[in-house]
């Protein structure tokens, strides 16, 4: 290699990356029509964050004579970090039009449609790399994720399994592994998955926290703690860590978890999410020791700041509501097609923290009864129908079940406790004309105080930063329910949670009777039920049925004057606002 080059080779090896730019540029002054310059210039710009520049300097390079793939696979890295996704599927393609028996051209195609949410094309790109290349692990690797996001999640965990071969201690592959088998309820696999790449790598702090995050579920919280403990010991930063630690902590743990929170928020350098979330859990430990001024002040400031980098837009949910209900007037618009196959589903509805998971549990202790936690298996359908893309229902209620998992023949009704299928129940009567619902109420005063309290996954609870936020999304719910409940009065349910908390054991009689089950005693003690609970009650509803959280907002009433300021008073006639 040339002097010239080889200096430029040695600057980007050392990541001198600026040094490495200004002689490669130099020299192509020199020799403008040099690829191999261009390519070096394209390496060094990335290397710099100058992914729109490296761009130009490795088109260039590949016009100029370098069809190497390393050449290509960096052009494609650097379109993609400039947010260039379309046009790096486009160039991707053209590559694969021209040699199609290029393995590695079909991988790089693949990752642009992964990339770029183009997950069916990512599908097929990535099989025809293994067809040309059946070991090419990072392929298989790819489709894996492709056909997860898809919800194949037995195709998927197939790819897994089979990189798994060549690569047997590779932490990344045992995470995704276990995570499919829990999605298909498999939590024996599951768990035996982590423990053993545990064994083969202790001191991995992300299969830690997996192995705490399966034994939570289970409602196994001894030993989730020591893996949580574990994981922040590893690595105090491990902020998703410290929430589960508070989430399910015991008496005489907060004094531990505050020093660990109030330490971690002296490093300037964490992130505004680690903050946030070390914030919220210093509040709520200070709140269970009795400390309001110091819960109150990080209450505040964890969510004002979340409401900055997580924005609720009302608008934007008043426009959905009126685009469902224009498209959902009335039972007979909806006509009579759609799926009466067996299992039934039956919806449990109602907004976060409004006992919706408490009720999965009552009606899944039944023995004919599957549940499936929140499956969130219908947005998509929904988002197309009101975009006007409407769908056979057939097609969308296929889709369903194909990404149910396993269940015994035995099952007669399976459990969808989605909360926020309330905003859906025009589209699932379309596809499941014989579902029923039930819709889970509770003082919203409550409800408002226990979100502000929590910092939820997903676009969909935004709003609980802030309770101007939370209070029009309250109302917002009820409109929707009074909608439904005129249109399909005879299969919704409605089940006040303080009714269900009071008296479960009327209150499982009232559910199995409005599903057509026979009731069973295991229904009144739904706290025996060991299925799996990923929702962020898994801790209460473990401890028994209780009234505890009833009136609760009570301990920080200033807090719930704002929200109460902003609750429409004709939405709630039976809520003393005044």
């Amino acid at each position: 290699m040339p002097a010239n080059l080889s200096a430029i080779v040695q600057k980007i090896n050392a990541k001198q990356f600026g040094s490495a730019v200004k002689l490669a540029l130099r020299e192509q002054k020199k020799a403008p029509k040099d690829p191999e310059i261009a390519r070096l210039a394209g390496i060094a710009l990335a290397g710099f964050g100058k992914h729109v520049e490296a761009a130009r300097q490795l088109t260039k390079a590949i016009n100029l004579g370098a069809k190497d793939t390393a050449t290509r696979q960096n052009l494609v890295k650097s379109l993609l970090a400039s947010q260039s996704t379309q046009k790096a599927c486009e160039i991707a393609q053209k590559w694969t039009a021209t040699n199609s028996s290029d393995p590695d051209l079909w991988f790089l195609q693949a990752t642009c449609h992964l990339q770029a949410d183009q997950i069916t094309e990512a599908v097929f790109a990535s099989g025809e790399a293994l067809k040309l290349r059946p070991q090419m692990a990072k392929a298989r690797m790819l489709r894996g994720f492709a056909l997860s996001e898809l919800g194949s999640a037995e195709a998927a965990l197939e790819d897994f399994l089979a990189v798994r071969q060549s690569d047997p201690k590779n932490p990344e592959i045992a995470l995704n592994i276990s995570a499919l088998q829990e999605r298909l309820h498999r939590q024996n696999d599951a768990t035996a998955t982590l423990e053993k790449a545990i064994k083969d790598q202790p001191n991995n702090a992300e299969l830690r926290f997996a192995l705490g995050m399966l034994h939570t579920e289970s409602g196994d919280f001894p030993h989730a703690k020591e893996q949580f403990n574990t994981a922040l010991r590893l690595y105090p930063g491990y902020f998703e860590a410290f929430h589960q630690l508070v989430e399910i902590r015991e008496k005489g743990d907060e004094p531990r978890l505050i020093a660990h929170a109030t330490s971690q928020l002296e490093d300037v350098s964490i992130t505004e999410d680690a903050r946030t979330t070390l914030e919220i859990g210093k509040a709520v430990l200070a709140l269970s020791l009795g400390d309001k001024k110091t819960a109150g002040h990080f209450f505040q400031c964890s969510n004002a700041r979340r409401a900055k980098t997580h924005p609720y837009n009302p608008k934007v949910a008043e426009a959905k509501y009126d685009n469902t209900i224009a498209m959902y007037p009335d039972a007979k618009h909806l006509g009579i097609y759609g799926d009466i196959a067996r299992p039934k589903p039956i919806f449990v509805v109602g907004l976060p923290r409004s006992g919706t998971t408490l009720t999965e549990l009552v009606l899944t202790a039944h023995s004919a009864v599957f549940g499936l936690g929140e499956f969130d298996a219908v947005e998509q359908d929904a988002e197309d129908m009101l975009a006007g893309n409407l769908r056979d229902p057939f097609e969308a209620s296929e889709r369903y079940r194909s990404l149910m998992p396993e269940m015994p023949e035995a099952i007669e009704l399976v459990v969808d406790k989605t909360p926020h299928n309330f905003q859906h129940i025009g589209v699932l009567k379309r596809c499941f004309p014989e579902a029923r619902f039930i819709h889970l109420t509770r003082d919203p005063r409550d409800i408002a105080y226990s979100m502000w309290q929590r910092h939820f996954l997903g676009t969909s609870t935004f709003y609980t930063s802030r309770l101007d936020w939370i209070a029009h999304a309250v109302n917002l719910h009820q409109r929707y329910m009074a909608h439904w409940k005129q249109v399909y009065a005879q299969d919704i349910m409605t089940l006040p949670y303080e009714e269900l908390v009071q008296d479960v054991e009327t209150a499982s009689k009232r559910m199995a009777a409005f599903c057509d089950l026979h009731w069973q005693a295991a229904m009144a003690h739904p706290e025996q039920n060991r299925a799996r609970v990923s929702t962020a009650s898994v801790a209460q509803v473990r401890q028994g049925v209780h009234q505890k959280a009833t009136g609760k907002w009570r301990e920080l009433p200033e807090v719930i004057d704002t929200f109460v300021a902003h609750l429409d008073p004709a939405l709630w006639p039976e809520i003393d606002l005044s």
